[in-house]
């Protein structure tokens, strides 16, 4: 008996759907969003669609620091990722999950706010967002 062949690749790629690519969200996009975008997917994909962190750092190699920040604003206003965990100071980092915000822009290429006057949209579900007032601590 012979083994049956079967048709394994012998590199990894990043799936990218073809609706992202035809989007106007998509063509709104820098180039260099665009490659910051790919990154953050690669690492979101191989790490079993979690949110992933991503650092100044690793991507120093690719593009500057500068441009990867305004990359990471781009990806968020044109809602390819979302932020779920802010870094920054007492040394936590930045995590990063895919969304499917992009799809809310629309033909005419005007971006739908997420955020309007202490409404937010998710989804088809409308909720208020409530702000707390904390009082001054002085010591």
């Amino acid at each position: 008996m012979t083994k049956k062949k079967t048709n394994k690749l012998d590199y990894k790629f990043v799936p990218v759907p073809v609706e992202v690519l035809g989007s106007k969200a998509w063509e709104q996009l820098t180039n260099a969003a665009r490659v910051a975008y790919l990154h953050i997917r690669m690492r979101w994909c191989f790490n079993r669609e979690q949110p992933v962190a991503v650092s100044y750092t690793a991507m120093e190699r690719i593009m500057e620091r500068k441009t990867f920040s305004k990359a990471l604003k781009k990806l968020e206003a044109n809602g390819f990722i979302e932020k779920s965990q802010t870094g920054g100071l007492f040394r936590r980092r930045n995590y990063f999950d895919m969304s499917q915000e992009w799809r809310r822009i629309d033909r005419t290429g005007s971006e739908v706010k997420s955020h309007i006057d202490g409404i937010s949209i998710k989804g088809s579900q409308k909720h208020t967002v409530e702000t707390v007032e904390r009082a001054p601590t002085g010591g």
